[in-house]
């Protein structure tokens, strides 16, 4: 005889995704009891478990979906028990019909493939950043300590305003007679020349310097890095890892010593990709603008030189990106 009929073994509602058990518990021990599903044996599997526990009788049915909705019956020869199951999603319909929308789907793969795109991006920023920032030291006086006198409020350059070598900008550079209470750096000059050899690097001659602490240039890569970088915000930013991708691109468009300087517009197309799926106002492309964009992104982790040889290409996190790119164009 059922001592207790089969149940759910749950609190509240069945929801999708996650573990249920029905259980039915009889007075005798018995042979072991056929399970039905809407009618059809049920055939054990690795997410659908038979099991018994004394006079208890369990299906554990593992990562439920909706599939597994409808009605359960236990038997024991002639003795039968049953119950109805109804699966609830994790959201509701109208979210689920949103996110399957065709045009949102497109958006959240060109989101992706932003995202593989930083990705092979990160270690060759890394490479690139530390290069530099070693060769910079070898053309510097040498400092037994870290300057600390020196800040982006009082540094004057090691040149003056007529020896000024700016082709664009003059007004903006700290030797500019807009530029009061400044001095050069008092160790030798190290902060003066080190900020002169960044605006050299710098292809439009305006490093930011609100993104840098001066006095960890002449041990921190990336603290002379976000120089770079001409949107705020990437003070303190240590590694690859911590710059989010219109970073690492504003570093490859603005630094012309890092790996190439002709083909720099690939990175500004790549940008202006990024900022038009982030800032798209519905959150939706076309197939046609997502390839669009995918193939921007290529580009940059297949640019080449002057000399038409692979840039990035070789590097094993670049080629993993890129097939993670090709995927992501496939529906």
């Amino acid at each position: 005889m059922v001592v207790k009929a089969l149940h759910i073994d749950v609190d509240g509602q069945v929801k999708e995704n996650r573990d249920v058990s029905l259980v039915c518990t009889v007075n005798a021990h018995t042979k072991n009891p056929k399970w039905f599903h809407n009618n059809k044996e049920i055939t054990q599997s690795s997410r659908v478990v038979v099991v018994s526990e004394g006079l208890e009788y369990k299906l554990i049915i593992r990562n439920v979906q909706f599939e597994d909705d409808g009605l359960y019956v236990v038997a024991f020869g002639r003795v039968t028990s049953c119950t109805t199951m109804t699966v609830k999603g994790e959201t509701n319909q109208l979210v689920k019909e949103q996110l399957s929308g065709k045009l949102f789907s497109s958006w959240v793969r060109g989101v992706l493939g932003l995202k593989h795109l930083k990705l092979g991006l990160e270690c060759i920023a890394e490479k690139e950043v530390k290069r530099r920032h070693s060769e910079m030291l070898k053309t510097l006086p040498h400092l037994e300590k870290p300057c600390i006198s020196c800040s982006a409020a009082s540094l004057y350059p090691l040149h003056n305003k007529k020896q000024c070598n700016r082709k664009q900008n003059k007004n903006k550079c700290l030797c500019s007679g807009s530029q009061y209470n400044r001095r050069p750096c008092p160790n030798g000059g190290y902060c003066s020349q080190f900020y002169d050899q960044i605006v050299f690097d710098h292809r439009f001659e305006h490093p930011e310097l609100e993104n840098t602490q001066l006095e960890r240039w002449s041990y921190d890569p990336w603290s002379v890095a976000t120089c770079y970088i001409n949107t705020k915000g990437y003070k303190g930013k240590g590694s690859s890892k911590e710059i989010d991708c219109a970073g690492l691109l504003c570093l490859f468009i603005n630094n012309r010593s890092y790996l190439t300087d002709g083909n720099y517009g690939v990175f500004d197309r790549a940008r202006t990709s990024r900022n038009e799926i982030l800032h798209n106002a519905n959150y939706e492309l076309s197939e046609d603008q997502l390839h669009e964009y995918l193939d921007n992104f290529k580009d940059v982790l297949e640019v080449k030189n002057n000399a038409n040889e692979d840039v990035l290409a070789n590097d094993e996190s670049v080629k993993e990106a890129l097939k993670a790119i090709d995927k992501t164009g496939i529906e």
